[in-house]
């Protein structure tokens, strides 16, 4: 995950850093639901984050600005995969999920951020079908 963030005018002259994230997570999923058109399942992660919070601020570190520090951390979520039946082992995807990361801040210690997205693709199953 790269993003180029605004963090308002500052003594620094860094108008957009660019921060990044690098995650793995590991976890079982579990069917909830399986009929011959759509399936619904649930997943349960947890693993590590790796953020880079001042990767182009020129050495400055980003909590000058306001950013957290650059670290690794845990990381937890939680998913609900939708898969709709396209053909034998291929399914369109929809996956609400829930993410908690816990970035540390240089002044208040660590902190959990709670986040809420979606992920739509193409799932293919290899073996039982």
């Amino acid at each position: 995950y790269y993003k180029s963030v605004y963090v308002g005018s500052n003594p620094y002259g860094l108008n957009q850093p660019f921060i990044s994230n690098y995650s793995a997570m590991v976890g079982p999923q579990y069917s909830v639901r399986q009929r011959k058109n759509y399936s619904v399942g649930f997943q349960v992660l947890a693993g590590v984050s790796h953020n880079l919070f001042d990767a182009d601020s020129s050495g400055k570190p980003g909590y000058l600005v306001g950013l957290y520090d650059n670290g690794t951390s845990f990381t937890a979520a939680a998913v609900m995969p939708v898969d709709f039946s396209l053909g034998p082992g291929l399914a369109f995807r929809i996956a609400p999920d829930y993410n908690l990361t816990t970035w540390a801040d240089h002044s208040q210690g660590t902190e959990l951020q709670h986040n809420l997205g979606f992920m739509l693709g193409l799932n293919y199953r290899f073996g039982r079908q």
